[in-house]
């Protein structure tokens, strides 16, 4: 296999609703097999990375928290590079965060 890093969006590429689309499985089998890694990229900010890797157990694909890169999490690390300094209080404020959002701010300890 030429290509060794995959970025997949999750939802229409990889599931429909609920389900994989035909033939994803044996995909992601064949890019692990081969040695490759893949990323689901989502900008669906209702499910944290957690939620997604029961989502994913559950239709027979196991992942870890490396496979992917959601919205909500992409904020927080774009909060962190631009916004909060670490040695002084946090200056973010989440109103109105969607589901997936506050568990990221406790994985990051931002508070």
């Amino acid at each position: 296999m030429e290509k060794q890093l995959f970025l997949l969006d999750i939802d229409g590429t990889i599931c429909r609703g609920s389900a994989l689309i035909p033939g994803a499985r044996a995909f992601l089998q064949r890019i692990r097999q081969a040695g490759g890694q893949y990323i689901f990229i989502t900008n669906n900010a209702t499910r944290s990375t957690a939620d997604y890797i029961a989502f994913f157990r559950g239709l027979g694909v196991e992942t870890g928290p490396e496979n992917y890169l959601t919205a909500a999490y992409a904020t927080i690390l774009s909060a962190l590079d631009n916004v909060i300094t670490l040695d002084a209080p946090c200056p973010l404020n989440v109103v109105d965060a969607k589901v997936g959002t506050p568990k990221y701010i406790k994985t990051c300890e931002v508070t």
